[in-house]
């Protein structure tokens, strides 16, 4: 008897390998052109395609070979994190009852020889999939149970069990298992709906073809998986603000390009008219403009004005009189405990302050987005598109957050088209200059130095840049804040973010840019990796005598 055989890692696996800023590739051969135009696959919400097996195993590297080889250490972050979260618990729950002691692997392609290989992702909820190889081989390994012979579209496949997709299936375990091999073509599903629709899909000839070539090439169907209420609940990027603005089929491709991995993605968007602004800071760990200025105010307080992680929309406490010297009532307790106030009556005991203004100068005044800059000191810097004309009105309100957040603070002194501000005993707190049509906040005059200069862009609507060597030596700190790490949390920073940055040791720099021409839109995702090391420099030549 075949030896029974788990589905899930595999196809979940290639996924998260191509989701997860697929910074794995090392340097390999580019794909040679498939022996067919694509593999055939039904319509789905999510559509994955392999052309070159070899190419891509070739590219593979550092923990997302492990990841997609299933190989990764049980103290791994990133597999302890995802196993903690709601849908990593439901997968692990589902794998877990499967019998047999086969897992099905990206080893297992490579076993089989494949050539080429196509996924399909049918309902996230059922966890109803379709697995397409192309293989050589006239007979498969001993990994198949034969199951029970039928024949749909005049191919015959073999059912195994029935998944959450087929009427009648038992709700305990999701995932059923079919499979059909014909004439070089191994398919594999989790249920025997999706096996018919494989076999239709081979029958009437039809093949994806990923828009975009490369090492794998991807589809979406936004609005499919908008609809889907199980990635609704456990994949929050609805919640996103422009999360909206893509609309249809959305393309992506994994390519080598000059030596570095580059992800394209393209597709059609709603949000038209836009600009963006651009600027170079060479040394920066991190740098970028948001199109989206929903956030502004919170950036600015908390970036800049306030230094808090988490700054409150009522931030000053309200003023009132002293409670009388006699006793309200028998059980009055006021002033036993200093760590309780006293209540207030008839109104909150903390006010907005100025924050009210800062809505409502930003509502009169809209601006298109905001831009970040994080210089090597870590000193924080935002620009914003600001008319000159209303300098004043920005600065008084500036003024009115520094006192209430210092009471003491020394006249702003202005050296050209900059302004500084500063507490007390000399101590700069916030300092402002105008670049042209944009406004360059920064703690103190000195940082401002660092600051680029900046230029609108009719093309380029958001763009970031991240040091990821910088972000891997923030590692010891993120540790002692986050506390030792223990089998029963994970800690976000040192375990899953570093984690992540482990998989992918060779990379160095993380650049996103995404331009909008007319009603679509194309992103590019490079992973910078450290330039090869000179070769020492040769000894000169002794001189003869």
């Amino acid at each position: 008897m075949m030896k029974p055989i788990r589905l899930l890692h595999l196809p979940l696996s290639l996924l998260a390998a191509f989701s997860l800023t697929p910074a794995w590739a090392q340097e390999a051969p580019a794909p040679t052109a498939p022996a067919t135009a694509g593999l055939p696959l039904p319509a789905a919400m999510i559509r994955l395609a392999i052309p070159d097996v070899r190419a891509f195993d070739t590219a593979l590297g550092g923990g997302f070979r492990k990841a997609l080889y299933g190989t990764l250490p049980e103290d791994d972050g990133v597999a302890r994190g995802f196993a903690q979260s709601q849908v990593g618990a439901k997968l692990h729950d589902q794998w877990t009852r499967f019998r047999g002691d086969a897992a099905l692997s990206f080893q297992t392609l490579v076993e089989l020889q494949a050539s080429s290989a196509a996924l399909a992702v049918l309902n996230i909820g059922h966890m109803e999939m379709v697995l397409v190889l192309e293989t050589p081989l006239a007979a498969l390994p001993d990994i198949f149970e034969a199951g029970t012979s039928r024949i749909e579209s005049g191919r015959t496949y073999h059912l195994v069990r029935t998944g959450a997709a087929d009427e009648g299936a038992s709700g305990e375990t999701r995932m059923g298992l079919a499979w059909s091999m014909d004439r070089g073509l191994l398919v594999i599903t989790t249920s025997e709906r999706a096996m018919k629709l494989a076999l239709a899909a081979v029958a009437r000839g039809e093949r994806f073809t990923p828009k975009l070539a490369g090492l794998a090439g991807l589809e979406l169907d936004l609005d499919a998986l908008r609809d889907d209420l199980y990635f609704k609940r456990d994949f929050l990027f609805g919640s996103l603000p422009g999360a909206s603005d893509s609309r249809g089929k959305m393309s992506a491709a994994l390519r080598l390009e000059s030596g570095r991995l580059v992800e394209v993605r393209e597709g059609a968007t709603s949000a038209t008219g836009q600009r963006g602004a651009l600027f170079e800071a060479k040394d920066a760990v991190a740098s970028g403009w948001i199109g989206d200025a929903s956030n502004l105010l919170t950036e600015l307080r908390r970036g800049v004005l306030e230094p808090v992680p988490n700054p409150v929309a009522r931030p000053q406490l309200s003023i009132a009189p002293l409670p009388a010297a006699r006793a309200a009532s028998a059980e009055d307790r006021y002033a036993i405990s200093v760590e309780v106030p006293a209540t207030s009556q008839g109104g909150s005991s903390s006010e907005a302050a100025e924050v009210e203004a800062w809505s409502a100068l930003l509502s009169a005044q809209p601006v298109a987005g905001f831009g970040y800059l994080v210089t090597p000191s870590r000193a924080r810097l935002l620009a914003v598109p600001w008319p000159k004309e209303k300098d004043a009105d920005l600065s008084a309100l500036l003024e009115a957050t520094l006192t209430r957040r210092g009471a003491r603070l020394v006249p702003a002194s202005a050296t050209g088209d900059s302004r500084q501000y500063v507490l007390g005993p000399g101590l700069p707190v916030l300092a402002y200059r105008r670049m042209g049509d944009f406004v360059w906040l920064a703690p103190s005059a000195a940082d401002l130095r660092s600051a680029p200069a900046i230029a609108w862009s009719n093309e380029v609507t958001r763009f970031s840049k991240l040091n990821l060597q910088a972000a891997r030596d923030e590692g010891r700190r993120w540790a002692r804040i986050e506390g030792p790490r223990s089998s029963e949390n994970v800690r976000p920073l040192a375990d899953r973010v570093l984690g992540l940055l482990g998989w992918m040791p060779a990379v160095r720099t993380l650049e996103v840019e995404r331009r909008v021409t007319g009603t679509s839109f194309r992103e590019r995702v490079v992973f910078g990796v450290a330039p090869p090391a000179a070769p020492p420099a040769a000894s000169p030549t002794p001189a003869t005598k």
